[in-house]
């Protein structure tokens, strides 16, 4: 998993590649967020090939964004980009947990960058 941040855009492109474990998922996300999060972030999971998330795992994902430090911006966006049915799935159980904990931005599920960064009113 990789990551870069373009402040210019204020937005950060995450990149899963091949197998990706959780733990290794949350050790970037806690890297990024000591770096401070962008108002914008993609995650791009359309070459992950790892095991889905389980719904604890996504729980404790939500839990350790929602309670870390610095916050993100207001107006914040999350845009999860995903190759199948049942990542989709996955993603939009990750998008409940972070409604029902009130994360403070808002996160969506795509099938398509294109879609994704239209979304985030980011140009192609």
């Amino acid at each position: 998993m990789t990551y870069h941040i373009d402040r210019h855009r204020n937005l950060t492109l995450f990149r899963l590649d091949g197998e990706v474990s959780f733990e290794a998922f949350k050790a970037v996300i806690e890297r990024y967020r000591e770096e401070g999060p962008t108002k914008y972030e993609l995650y791009d999971f359309l070459n992950f090939s790892g095991q889905i998330f389980t719904l604890t795992q996504l729980n404790d994902l939500v839990q350790l964004t929602k309670h870390h430090a610095p916050p993100r911006p207001a107006g914040s966006k999350t845009a999860l980009v995903v190759p199948s049915p049942m990542s989709f799935g996955a993603s939009r159980q990750y998008q409940s947990l972070a409604d029902m904990n009130e994360l403070p931005w808002h996160t969506e599920v795509f099938k398509t960058i294109e879609a994704a960064r239209s979304w985030l009113g980011l140009e192609n």
